[in-house]
């Protein structure tokens, strides 16, 4: 009886020693979370700037999980225009077998007699890309460039107008922050919608009219639409960043839909036919003004902008500046060149002018 008590002892011992080594069943386990570390440096995956430890960060990388791939090198790139290929040679003239096509993220390849970029859909580490003013038409090749943060197209004002009248592909590069596209025939602007991250828009001398596809922009400050066939920019009231707007050379007739755009600093309208300055009055913000070579006979609306610098209203019809001699101090530059004021106004003007240390472009040559 005592020996079969004794074993009974000592097999309770022996099974509560292995629940206790084992970890008292489950219940107590504190066992360490598995971290993926790829490369074994001690540096979780998901805070590695370089996973696989081949030496390219993980941007710079083709294939950033793979230590056996970083990127082709440029030699093995076709490219069908002689000239576009040139450039690139230019830009990275290390011996090709050296470049792999990570180092290449910018090109300026504008006034290269380039007529196609074809090839370019392999340089994906390209973030900025010059190609204004050459014969391009084709632009889908731009496709696979989801890095791209800045982009030129289209031709300078003084050449001819470029071929290219298809922007479609626009629409798949999220990433740009700054967009110029100038002297084409282009009229649909819808691609642009997508761009969520745009921040500077160059739109100049082109056909469009239609600007309700910016409105959903929520990061642009500064779009430049000079040039256009423009009549209505009410959609853009709600773009909460926009501060610089530019809108010469278009076909605004009033200027009623900017009562909402508070946020402006500078507001260029020169060269349109605004007779009405109603929904100005609101533009406090405005540091910069220009409504040179419009209709304009009344400025009353402008009585609240008294924090101008530069105020232009050359060329208009204007007959009363009594909005402007009610101001305390006058912009650092007034501009009232071919007005027909009243010449006593226009030497009061020229007086205080002298006395705050202005520049004023008088109208002494129209004022009556």
């Amino acid at each position: 009886m005592n020996t079969l008590i004794i074993f009974k002892k000592i097999f309770c011992c022996l099974l509560l020693i292995t629940i206790v080594a084992c970890g008292g069943g489950g219940s107590t386990d504190k066992s360490d979370p598995i971290i993926a570390d790829l490369d074994g440096d001690g540096i979780a995956d998901d805070v590695d700037p370089d996973i696989d430890g081949d030496g390219a960060d993980n941007e710079d990388d083709l294939d950033p999980r793979d230590p056996d791939v970083i990127a082709p090198l440029l030699s093995t790139l076709t490219f069908v225009d002689d000239n576009f290929s040139g450039c690139i040679n230019n830009a990275y003239p290390d011996p090709a077998d050296d470049v792999l096509i990570n180092v290449v993220t910018a090109l300026d390849c504008h006034d290269a007699d380039i007529n196609s970029i074809e090839g370019v859909e392999n340089l994906v580490f390209l973030r900025e890309f010059k190609i204004y003013n050459n014969g391009l038409s084709d632009i889908s090749w731009l496709s696979e460039l989801e890095r791209l943060t800045l982009l030129f197209i289209g031709n300078a004002e003084a050449m001819e107008v470029s071929n290219i009248v298809d922007i479609s592909v626009l629409s798949s590069l999220s990433e740009l922050t700054e967009l110029r596209i100038s002297n084409t025939t282009l009229n649909d602007m819808s691609a642009l919608s997508a761009l969520a991250k745009l921040d500077i828009l160059y739109l100049i001398k082109n056909e469009f009219s239609d600007v309700t596809p910016l409105a959903s922009l929520p990061e642009l400050t500064q779009a430049y639409l000079n040039n256009n066939k423009i009549s209505d920019v009410s959609s853009l009231a709600n773009i909460p960043n926009l501060n610089r707007l530019e809108l010469a050379h278009n076909e605004l007739i009033n200027t009623n839909s900017f009562s909402s755009f508070s946020g402006l600093s500078f507001l260029h309208l020169g060269h349109n036919q605004i007779t009405d300055l109603s929904g100005l009055s609101n533009l406090t913000s405005l540091s910069i003004l220009s409504l040179k070579d419009n209709l304009v006979t009344d400025i009353s609306q402008l009585s609240a902008l008294i924090n101008l610098i530069l105020i232009d209203l050359s060329d208009n019809q204007i007959n009363s500046v009594s909005t402007i001699l009610s101001w305390a101090e006058l912009p650092s530059v007034l501009i009232l060149t071919s007005n027909p004021i009243p010449c006593l106004d226009d030497q009061a003007l020229i007086t205080r002018a002298g006395s705050q240390g202005s520049e004023y472009q008088d109208a002494t040559t129209t004022c009556i």
